[in-house]
């Protein structure tokens, strides 16, 4: 990805607390700007998936979308 100079990176899918939130997590920790889709990802327990990203989107490293885009 940055070889193709992108910088920033959507992620959505299944599961939350698992593949999306890790992807986003690992792409924070390479320097990538992140967004979740909260509305189009579900976690196994969404509760704890959600809670689990609360720090890194309170710090400013994780956006959801709606951050960026309020209805």
């Amino acid at each position: 990805l940055k070889r193709n100079r992108i910088s920033e990176v959507v992620v959505c899918g299944l599961a939350l607390d698992f593949c999306v939130g890790n992807t986003a997590l690992d792409a924070v920790r390479l320097g990538f700007k992140v967004t979740v889709i909260e509305e189009t990802t579900k976690g196994v327990n969404h509760r704890v998936a959600i809670d689990d990203l609360q720090i890194e989107i309170e710090w400013g490293s994780i956006r959801k979308l709606q951050e960026i885009y309020p209805q």
